[in-house]
């Protein structure tokens, strides 16, 4: 009988082998793919979660409670997902059906995560199967290239699999989090010597739902704030590129064209360099992420850990005018707001206008 440090392993060694067989088939046709890379995903997380889930399950693990059953459902999903949006990539059937999942699974199968004591079982359930079909929504705001989008999948997925190691997540979500890893692994590395391997954003949401389901069953566990901490910067940038779509200004309608990431990106700030200032700020909230879990209370630590994200993404943008005092950059931000207001203003008053 293997151990769970051998089931881990023999599961990273598979979908690693896996991703890089499959990989180089899809790069043979010399043609961007865009849906072929995650759909070669999700059946290799699909084979691994459901030889587990048979072989492996142990039903103590869970305090939450969680079934073989209950685990092995959305790795069936997930590839049925991808099928189903090669077959009809409407964004409206991929909507339908990432709702009937994330609901049918979370009220299935009694999924729930406790927003709060005094709010019913079923309010409870509601808002997780919301918050599940929010996080499938997330990645592609963040797909804007193969790198950033495999460096934050990184971050949850080995943030998860130091949390087993440390004896803060059962098992099965160990597991599953180093398999997503291996092959996101084999991703960029493949990606790097084949540029074509890309990442559709209608891929991008099921790869949301494939972390979502990783972050809902182990915020039932208990995991949430170390969760939280591990998507920081995704977080930010989600929060960044939202609150400017909401002003409704043209140029803003695009909600992943509004990132922090577009912005610094220049003729020396190029992706790469980028991309390795990001991958040091997921690493350290990695590690915070796994204190966390030693930590007196759900608030401290992502609090210190959001001013320091904060505080490096500013660096970053502002590399070149590091030297600008606080009172300038204060009043930089003020102008830049100032802007905004006034063209928000003026779009309300040509808007009456027309209605007149």
């Amino acid at each position: 009988m293997l151990s769970g440090t051998g089931i881990i392993f023999s599961g990273i060694l598979f979908c690693l082998i896996g991703s890089f067989f499959a990989f180089a088939l899809i790069a043979r046709k010399g043609l961007p793919s865009f849906n072929a890379p995650f759909f070669a995903v999700s059946l290799l997380v699909c084979c691994c979660m459901v030889v587990f889930a048979l072989l492996f399950w142990l039903p103590a693990d869970f305090v939450s409670g969680v079934s073989a059953p209950a685990f092995a459902v959305p790795a069936i999903a997930l590839p049925a997902l991808a099928l189903l949006t090669l077959a009809f990539p409407k964004p409206w059937v991929q909507f339908i059906a990432l709702t009937v999942c994330c609901g049918g699974i979370v009220f299935g199968f009694g999924i729930d995560i406790a927003f709060s004591a005094a709010l019913p079982a079923v309010v409870n359930r509601f808002l997780t199967a919301l918050l599940w079909l929010t996080i499938c929504y997330c990645p592609r705001i963040l797909n804007l290239n193969p790198g950033l989008i495999g460096i934050q999948t990184l971050a949850l997925t080995l943030g998860g699999m130091l949390l087993y190691f440390i004896g803060a997540l059962p098992l099965a979500l160990g597991f599953l989090s180093a398999c997503v890893a291996a092959c996101f692994i084999g991703f960029l590395i493949a990606g790097r010597q084949n540029p074509n391997l890309q990442m559709s954003d209608q891929m991008s949401n099921l790869l949301g739902f494939l972390l979502g389901w990783l972050i809902i069953y182990a915020s039932a566990e208990g995991a949430g704030s170390c969760f939280a901490i591990f998507a920081l910067y995704p977080l930010v940038e989600i929060v960044f590129a939202m609150s400017q779509k909401l002003t409704f200004l043209p140029r803003f309608a695009i909600a992943k064209n509004n990132t922090f990431y577009l912005r610094v990106i220049d003729a020396e700030m190029t992706p790469s360099i980028v991309n390795r200032h990001l991958l040091r700020i997921n690493a350290v909230c990695v590690l915070f992420g796994s204190f966390q879990t030693f930590a007196p209370n759900d608030y401290s630590i992502p609090l210190f850990c959001l001013l320091v994200v904060l505080w490096q993404l500013y660096r970053i943008y502002n590399w070149r005018h590091i030297s600008y005092s606080l009172k300038e950059t204060n009043q930089k931000f003020i102008n830049d707001v100032r802007e905004n207001i006034q063209e928000i203003s003026q779009n309300l008053k040509n808007k009456g206008r027309k209605k007149k």
